[in-house]
C-alpha cells in the first residue's frame, strides 16, 4: 500500500504547476499538498524581506503560505499567466496586506483600554495604567 501512495506521489511531482491546480481544483488533496512541498520556499522566501511589527518571523511566514492558499484557489490556467508568477504575486501581496493592516492604529482604542468594571487598582496596590 506504500508503495502505491509513493508511486502516485511520485507521478504528482512529474506533473507542471497547471495540471497540479487543475487536479487541485478537482478535489485531488495530494495535488494540493504536491503545490504546497514545491512552492513553500516561495512563501519563506519572501517572508525573509519582511518585518510585522509585533509579531514572530513564523507569522510573516504563515501569510505567505495564506497567499500560496490563494493563488492555487484563485488561479486560472485560460489566463496564461505562469502559475509561479502568479504563486509569487500572491504571496507577496498577503503578507504587505498583513503588514498593512497591522501598521493601522484602527483598533488601537480597544486594545488599549481598560474596563469601567476593574479596578483602579491591582493586587499589590499600584495604580493600573491605561497602557
Amino acid at each position: 500500500m506504500a508503495a502505491l501512495q509513493t508511486e502516485a506521489q511520485g507521478e504528482l511531482e512529474r506533473l507542471d504547476d497547471v495540471d497540479l491546480v487543475r487536479r487541485t481544483h478537482a478535489g485531488d488533496e495530494r495535488a494540493l499538498e504536491t503545490l504546497i512541498a514545491r512552492y513553500r520556499h516561495f512563501a519563506r522566501a519572501k517572508a525573509r524581506t519582511f518585518f510585522l511589527a509585533g509579531s514572530d518571523k513564523e507569522d510573516v511566514v504563515q501569510e505567505g503560505m495564506i497567499g500560496l492558499f490563494k493563488s492555487i484557489r484563485d488561479f486560472q490556467p485560460a489566463q496564461g499567466t505562469p502559475f509561479a508568477s502568479f504563486a509569487e504575486l500572491c504571496i507577496s501581496r498577503q503578507i504587505l496586506s498583513a503588514i498593512k493592516s497591522a501598521n493601522r492604529h484602527k483598533h488601537y482604542p480597544l486594545n488599549s483600554s481598560l474596563s469601567l468594571d476593574a479596578p483602579a487598582y491591582s493586587d499589590d496596590g499600584e495604580l493600573r495604567s491605561i497602557g
